[in-house]
């Protein structure tokens, strides 16, 4: 995505925080029809909301359906639209499979959600430390931050704090909270 797209999404962003829905709406169906998956997300989110009568969400909704089929970050966003009822009803089945889905094709995000579930049993899942174990150390090797953070926690506990505090900074470095605010307390 070019950095225009980047602009039009971060627009669009502030917009919708400020409770500025039209110019939002119109901003994200510009970067949606320039092929944006979560530009479309964004409009999912948004027309299940303020529907009001608008066939724009069933015709995104089943765009984001379609993209499924084969885009990483639209398989994570219809699990979560599944998980969170978006389109009508919770199904955990469907967003389970979704998740599933992207995580084993490579979805970093996926990865360190099935591990927070397998972990929790939320939604559903059931808990399965090798499970989570699994999916944690695959987002791990994709670098998402918060895999880095969980292991580094890890790391502390069983006493390997030069580990420890390498995974930290790396997670800080990657823009996870958890790990900036240890940071910045002091403790390392």
């Amino acid at each position: 995505m070019n950095e225009e797209k980047f602009k039009e999404l971060d627009d669009a962003y502030i917009a919708y925080n400020n409770d500025d829905i039209d110019t939002a709406i119109e901003l994200y169906e510009s970067a949606a029809n320039s092929g944006s998956v979560l530009a479309i997300i964004q409009l999912i989110y948004i027309y299940s909301n303020y529907r009001n009568g608008n066939n724009r969400f069933d015709f995104w909704k089943n765009k984001i359906i379609k993209l499924a089929e084969y885009n990483n970050i639209a398989k994570f966003g219809l699990a979560n639209f599944y998980f969170e009822g978006v389109f009508g009803q919770i199904d955990n089945k469907a967003g389970m499979n979704s998740l599933l889905r992207a995580a084993d094709s490579g979805n970093a995000d996926a990865q360190y959600q099935l591990a927070d579930l397998y972990c929790s049993g939320l939604h559903d899942a059931p808990v399965s430390i090798e499970y989570a174990s699994y999916w944690l150390r695959r987002a791990y090797k994709n670098r998402h931050p918060g895999a880095y953070y969980e292991i580094s926690c890890y790391y502390e506990n069983s006493g390997q704090n030069s580990k420890s505090e390498y995974l930290l900074k790396k997670s800080a470095d990657l823009g996870f909270g958890q790990a900036q605010d240890i940071l910045g307390d002091g403790r390392y």
